[in-house]
This record gives structure tokens, sequence and C-alpha cells, in this order.
């Protein structure tokens, strides 16, 4: 609804007509679904979130400085998500997908720890823990030469969860810690 304001005009959305409201909504049902062990809801809800994105947000807005914050939290948004369908997909056992999946996010954002520890999880759990322990040495060496710091201690405590060869549920070793504010 266009509306008089003493500014000039306004456009009035309700909240759930924004695909990103939407989008969120449906991410912070697929946690709390997840949460609650409903891994094929979680899934559904999931899938449906991603399916609303489409291109860069605010793309149109980009270069105005009122737009970075929200571009900002809105990729943030969009990166929880496909850590949570990673999180899916482990828990339903579909660990080739899901080692696919987390390597295209550690490419695409490699000094995001939880991508990586997503990676290493599911590598160790589809039974290459070899490979899993490798990709943390390599990201290890990364972390050195671009920022001169080790892994964090969730990425440490999942090294020496696959060193121990434990059998370590995702929640116990690096299950995503989703921000609630953007998943309420």
């Amino acid at each position: 609804m266009l509306v008089r304001e003493p500014g000039g005009y306004a456009l009035r959305v309700p909240p759930e007509a924004l695909d990103v409201f939407r989008f969120e909504r449906k991410l912070g049902l697929a946690r709390r679904r997840l949460d609650d062990g409903q891994v094929a809801a979680a899934r559904q809800e999931v899938v449906a979130a991603l399916a609303l994105w489409r291109g860069a947000p605010l793309a149109e807005a980009a270069d105005y400085p009122f737009a970075s914050q929200e571009i900002a939290r809105l990729e943030e948004a969009h990166m929880l998500g496909r850590e949570l369908m990673v999180t899916v997909l482990i828990k339903e056992g579909n660990l080739e997908e899901a080692v696919l999946s987390a390597e295209e996010l550690a490419a695409r954002t490699p000094l995001r720890e939880v991508a990586w520890e997503l990676l290493i999880y599911a590598l160790y759990q589809s039974g290459r823990p070899a490979v899993a322990l490798h990709r943390y040495a390599k990201l290890r060496e990364f972390l050195m030469d671009e920022l001169g710091i080790a892994p964090g201690p969730r990425l440490q405590r999942l090294q020496s969860v696959i060193l121990r060869q434990e059998d370590t549920p995702l929640d116990a070793a690096c299950a995503p810690p989703l921000r609630r504010q953007l998943l309420s």
C-alpha cells in the first residue's frame, strides 16, 4: 500500500509478503525441526528456504551505503542456510552430498571455520579420516599463512576426535552455531 507521510510517500508491505521474511522464518523452523530430531521436516524447510534465494541481495542498491549492512546480514543468513543444509545432509546419512556441499562452502568462504568443520566431519563420517586430517592440515597452514592463527577450538576438538577415532555425533563435534536472531 502506498501511503503519504510527512517526508513524502512510503510503500507499506506486510512482512509475510517479503521473500526475506519467508526465508528467515523457514530457516528458523528448519533449525527447530532439526533440534527436535525431525530431520526430514528440517530438510523440507531448508530446501524451501533456499529455493527463495535468487541472486545477490539488494543487487540494485549495492552501491548505496545504506544497503551494505542489510546486504551483509542477508548474505550471512544465506550462508547459515547453506550450512544448515549440510548439517541436514549429514544427519540423514547423505555423506557424499554433504561432502560436496561443504567443499563448495569452504572454497567459497575459506576463512569460515563452520564450513570447514562440516567438511572435515562429513569426510570423517564417510570413512575417510586421512582425507579429513589432510584437509585440517591444509586449513591450518592456510590460516597460519593468511592470519597467523591456528584453527579455533571447535576445529581442534574435531581433529582430536578424528585422531582418537571416536564416534562422536555431529552436535558434539561441530554442529554449526546458528545465530538465533537471524533464524527465530
